[in-house]
C-alpha cells in the first residue's frame, strides 16, 4: 500500500501519560499486540490485512479427494488373431469447504501533539469494536464429481510379413456435476456431459507405404437439436523414399520419409455456454404512458434465437519430411501446417443485422457462426550426434515459426488501419507515445486528449488520424502479443559424455512478440505502493530527464493505458536445466554385490535468463517469487 497512508500500529509508550482516557482504552482492548501496540487505522482504512492476520480469527481450508478406477483387458484372439478389448470406468470426486472463525476488532487513529519537545499521542479516534464472538461457521463449500468410461477394441496383425494392419474402435465419455455455488445448495441444472465414438485404421506395406484413417463421431449438448452430431475425419499418407531402389546409390541417406495429412475437426470448445442458440426475454424493460409520467416494468427481448447454430470447424493440412543422414549422425523432422477455423461465434451487430435489432434496452441479435481465423507455420526438430574415442556428444534444436490472421470479422471502423481482419489474431493495439507534456502551453497546442484531466508531466499521444482529438480512433497495431504463441519459439539441448562423466543442458526461448509494463509495479496511482521506477518521475525540475510520468493519487486514466511508452520486446532465452552426472564403472560391482549401479549428480533449474528485460521477466508481482532450484542426488540400483 502507499507509504504513510495510515499507522498499522499505534505505540502505547507514546501516549500522554497523564491522559487517563487513553490508558482506559488500552485496559479494555482485546488486542494489545505484544503489550506495546494498538491496531491502527483511519476513516478510509478501518480494517486491513495486517490486523486481519493478528486479530480477525482464522480460515481453515479442507479439501478431500476420492479417486477410483477399474479396468479390464481381454484377449480375443480366439475370435480372430490380433483382436483384444479394453474397458475402464473411473470416478473422481472432490469436496472442499472452509471453517471460519471471524472476530471483529477495533482500530485507532492517533492524534499527535508536541509536548516539551517530544511527540506524544493525546487522542484516539476509534473505528469498529472488539467482538467477543466465538462462533465458528462453514465459510464456503463446493464439490465436483466426474464419472468417465472408455471401451476399446484393438486389432493388430501382419500378413505375409509385409502387410501391417492396425485398427481401434473407441467409445469414450464423461459426465461432470458441480455444486451451483458456495453453500453446497445443489448441483448444476445442466450437467456437463460428453460422449464420443472414434475409429482408427492404419495400413502399411513393408514399412514403406503408409495410410492412416481416423474419425470421431462427436455429440454436443451446447447446440440445438438437429445440429448436435458431427463426424470429424482425418487421413494421413506416408512414403519412405529411402527404401526405394532409386535411393540405393545415395549412401549418406539412412532414412527419408514424406508424409501428408488432412483433418477436419468439429468442436464446441469455442462455444462458451449452453443454450447460446436460444433467445430469451426478461422483465428488465420499462414503459411509459404517453403523458410521460406513469409507467412500469415490461418484458423485452435480450437475445434472438438461432436454430441453425452449428459446430466450430477446424481444417488442417500438414506436410512433413523426416530423415536421418550420415549413419544417423544427423536426424531431422520438418512439418508445414495450415489451419483454418470457421464458424466462430458473433452476434452480427456491426455488419449483418440492421441497427434496430439492438438498442440500449433490448436485443434481437442471435449468436451465429461467422468469424474465421487462419494459422500457419512450420515446426522442426534437428539433432546431431557423434563420437570420438571416449568423448561423445548430442546437440538438438527444436522450434516453431508461427503466424496467424484474423480472416473474417463482424466489425466496422471509421479508419481502415483499425480493422482486425487481415491482421494477426494476437495483434495488440495501443497508442503512440510522443513523450511528456512539458507545460500547459504544450497541452493547449496539442490535439485534445480525451482521457481525463491532462496536466504537465502526463504522456502525450500521437493524433494518428489528424482530427485534432486523441481518442480510441488513434489506436494502431503495435505488434503481436504472442497470446497463442510467439512468432518464433525454440528449444535447445546438449549432452556431452566423457568416460564416466556426462553433462546435460537444456534451454528454451522465444522472440517476435511484445508486451506492456502494466503491472502494479509500473502502473502506480491512487493508493498503490511506490516502486523504484517512480524515482525518475516527471517534475518541473526533471522535465528533461524524467523517464516516468508525474505521480498522482487519482486514477489518471490518461497515462495508464497500452501505448509504446509501456511497450517492451519479450524476446528471451532461459537456461532451464543443467545436470552433471558421474556414473561409477560397472566393474566396481560384482554379481554378488548389493549394488549393481551407482550414480552421483548435481543439477540446477531456472538458472539464467538472457533478455533485454531480464529484471522484469524474473520478477513476479503479487504472487510468490520466482526461484532457482539446485539439487544434489544419488541414484542407486540394487
Amino acid at each position: 500500500m502507499r507509504p504513510n497512508w495510515y499507522s498499522a500500529f499505534v505505540p502505547i509508550d507514546m501516549f500522554d501519560p497523564y491522559n487517563s482516557d487513553l490508558l482506559s482504552v488500552v485496559e479494555n482492548s482485546n488486542n494489545v499486540i505484544d503489550g506495546k501496540y494498538l491496531l491502527g487505522g483511519n476513516n478510509a482504512v478501518q480494517t486491513n490485512a495486517l490486523a486481519d492476520m493478528l486479530a480477525a480469527g482464522y480460515i481453515r481450508y479442507k479439501d478431500r479427494v476420492f479417486q477410483f478406477k477399474v479396468s479390464a483387458t481381454a484377449d480375443l484372439s480366439g475370435i480372430t488373431e490380433g483382436l483384444s478389448f479394453t474397458n475402464a470406468f473411473s470416478i473422481d470426486y472432490n469436496n472442499y469447504y472452509s471453517e471460519a472463525y471471524k472476530v471483529g476488532y477495533a482500530t485507532y487513529e492517533p492524534t499527535w501533539s508536541n509536548m516539551n519537545g517530544e511527540d506524544v499521542i493525546i487522542g484516539l479516534t476509534k473505528y469498529g469494536d472488539d467482538d467477543p464472538s466465538t462462533n465458528e461457521y462453514i465459510g464456503d463449500s463446493k464439490y465436483k464429481q466426474t464419472m468417465s468410461f472408455y471401451s476399446q477394441f484393438n486389432y493388430e496383425r501382419t500378413f505375409n510379413s509385409t502387410h501391417n494392419v492396425t485398427g481401434n474402435l473407441i467409445g469414450w465419455g464423461y459426465q461432470s456435476r458441480n455444486s451451483v455455488d458456495s453453500g453446497h445448495d445443489g448441483s448444476d441444472y445442466h450437467k456437463l456431459s460428453n460422449a464420443n465414438l472414434g475409429l482408427q485404421m492404419a495400413y502399411n506395406y513393408a514399412q514403406k507405404y503408409y495410410i492412416d484413417f481416423s474419425g470421431a463421431y462427436v455429440h454436443s449438448a451446447k447446440l440445438p437439436e438437429g445440429n448436435r452430431d458431427a463426424f470429424s475425419p482425418s487421413v494421413t499418407v506416408g512414403w519412405r523414399m529411402s527404401d526405394e531402389n532409386f535411393m540405393d546409390n545415395v549412401s549418406f541417406v539412412d532414412n527419408l520419409k514424406f508424409s501428408a495429412s488432412y483433418a477436419k475437426l468439429n468442436q464446441d470448445i469455442d462455444i462458451e455456454e449452453f443454450y447460446m442458440y436460444q433467445g430469451y426475454y426478461d422483465d428488465s424493460g420499462w414503459y411509459r404512458w404517453r403523458d410521460g409520467v406513469m409507467g412500469g416494468n415490461t418484458v423485452l427481448s435480450e437475445r434472438g434465437s438461432n436454430p441453425s447454430l452449428g459446430f466450430v470447424t477446424e481444417e488442417e493440412i500438414r506436410v512433413g519430411l523426416e530423415g536421418a543422414l550420415f549413419s544417423n549422425k544427423l536426424v531431422f523432422d520438418v512439418n508445414y501446417f495450415n489451419r483454418e477455423t470457421d464458424g466462430l461465434l458473433t452476434q452480427g451487430e456491426s455488419t449483418i443485422y440492421p441497427s434496430y435489432y439492438e438498442r440500449y434496452d433490448y436485443s434481437y441479435l442471435p449468436y451465429i457462426n461467422y468469424n474465421q481465423d487462419k494459422r500457419s507455420g512450420f515446426d522442426f526438430a534437428v539433432s546431431h550426434n557423434n563420437k570420438f574415442g571416449d568423448f561423445e556428444y548430442n546437440l538438438g534444436f527444436v522450434g516453431m515459426v508461427y503466424s496467424s490472421e484474423a480472416g473474417v470479422r463482424d466489425e466496422v471502423y471509421q479508419d481502415d488501419y483499425q480493422y482486425r481482419a487481415g491482421k494477426p489474431i494476437d495483434a495488440s493495439f495501443g497508442y503512440i507515445s510522443e513523450g511528456f507534456f512539458a507545460d500547459q502551453t504544450d497541452i493547449d497546442n496539442h490535439a485534445t486528449q480525451t482521457f481525463g484531466d491532462v496536466k504537465p508531466g502526463d504522456i502525450k499521444y500521437k493524433d494518428v488520424n489528424g482530427d485534432g482529438v486523441v481518442d480510441s480512433r488513434d489506436q494502431v497495431e503495435l505488434g503481436k502479443s504472442g497470446s497463442s504463441a510467439s512468432p518464433f519459439t525454440y528449444g535447445v539441448n546438449l549432452t556431452l559424455k566423457y568416460k564416466n562423466w556426462s553433462l546435460f543442458a537444456m534451454g528454451q526461448g522465444q522472440s517476435g512478440a511484445i508486451s506492456y509494463k502494466s503491472s502494479e509495479y509500473y502502473w502506480v496511482y491512487g493508493n498503490r505502493k511506490y516502486s523504484e521506477v517512480v524515482l525518475d518521475r516527471w517534475t518541473p525540475e526533471t522535465a528533461t530527464t524524467a523517464t516516468y510520468p508525474r505521480l498522482t493519487t487519482t486514477s489518471n486514466t490518461n497515462n495508464f493505458r497500452n501505448s509504446t511508452f509501456w511497450q517492451y520486446d519479450n524476446t528471451r532465452f532461459d537456461l532451464t536445466k543443467v545436470q552433471l552426472t558421474y556414473d561409477f564403472a560397472d566393474e566396481m560391482f560384482s554379481d554378488n554385490s548389493l549394488l549393481s549401479q551407482l550414480s552421483l549428480y548435481v543439477s540446477g533449474q531456472n538458472l539464467l535468463t538472457i533478455s533485454k528485460e531480464k529484471e522484469l521477466m524474473e520478477m513476479n508481482i503479487g504472487k510468490a517469487p520466482q526461484y532457482r532450484f539446485f539439487n544434489i542426488g544419488v541414484k542407486a540400483t540394487f
